[in-house]
């Protein structure tokens, strides 16, 4: 787990959003929950909450956009973790999804470059968005591309040197 998680939200004036940790149990994933559950494989907020326990422990952090009055709610949801063991570490995305019709809006975008300060800030040498056995969509291909990040099978990888 990373030392400084949860970190305080992060403002972004730009676009009128804020970047929130979101640690279990956090009361706030009532709303960012129906987001991460758009990708299809949580379909269950309790399950989720059980799985998410867990692998927090093992250092993975979910991270979300949400509207900077709160009225609104979220908009854009990520977990990810690094993993230490490799040397250099590197930081891998596991879930990353915007809610449906806020997407080409750039709120994906802004939780991806705050992931990517984070694995900056912890030494990473790499981001790599790991999409496992999901088909690649236009969309998807089109969004991580404007990240300057290369397809490398299943996966997107950018490079944090």
């Amino acid at each position: 787990m990373l030392e400084t998680f949860p970190r305080a939200a992060r403002i972004n004036r730009d676009h009128g959003v804020r970047v929130v940790d979101l640690v279990p149990d956090d009361i706030n994933w009532h709303g960012a929950f129906p987001v991460l559950s758009e990708l299809d494989r949580h379909q269950d907020i309790a399950e989720f909450m059980r799985t998410y326990k867990t692998e927090y422990n093992k250092g993975l952090c979910y991270s979300a956009v949400q509207e900077d009055t709160g009225t609104q709610g979220w908009l854009s949801v990520a977990g990810y973790r690094i993993m230490w063991e490799s040397e250099p570490s590197t930081l891998i995305v596991e879930d990353v999804v915007t809610q449906a019709n806020a997407r080409g809006s750039g709120y994906g975008r802004i939780l991806m470059e705050d992931i990517e300060r984070v694995g900056a800030g912890n030494g990473c040498s790499s981001l790599i968005v790991d999409l496992g056995s999901r088909a690649i969509g236009v969309a998807e291909s089109g969004f991580f591309a404007a990240l300057e990040m290369q397809q490398q099978g299943n996966q997107f990888v950018k490079s944090l040197e």
